[in-house]
């Protein structure tokens, strides 16, 4: 759970509670562990363990790499190529789940705990 945990966050990907223990659950299937079941109190006591804390995002140190920007842009040409321009979204559609996203993510006591550009909107 630790070493999936670490990977995760390597990615700057944003973990919940629920998820940790979603993901123990299904680790324990595996395993034919059937004592486990990734209770709350699992939870607090691998959160404890590893000085894990809920922080509240801010900053904008994880904005998207220029380098990945153009390796997209080079990339696009060949991925739509064949659909009609009618049915192609635009990038500006994904915005209607922005809101969506966590304010807060799980991180390592003492981490900066960056999350990129929030929304200026009211």
């Amino acid at each position: 759970m630790w070493e999936w945990f670490v990977s995760v966050r390597e990615k700057n990907h944003r973990l919940s509670f629920p998820m940790v223990q979603e993901y123990a659950k299904k680790v324990a299937q595996k395993l034919r562990e059937t004592e486990s079941n990734a209770s709350n109190g699992w939870l607090k006591s691998f959160r404890k363990r590893h000085q894990i804390v809920f922080n509240e995002l801010c900053g904008e140190s994880s904005d998207v790499n220029s380098e990945t920007t153009e390796e997209w842009i080079a990339k696009l040409p060949s991925i739509i190529q064949g659909y009609e321009p009618e049915n192609i979204a635009k990038g500006d559609e994904t915005g209607l789940f922005f809101r969506a996203l966590p304010n807060k993510l799980l991180c390592l006591k003492g981490e900066k705990c960056s999350g990129g550009k929030l929304c200026k909107e009211d």
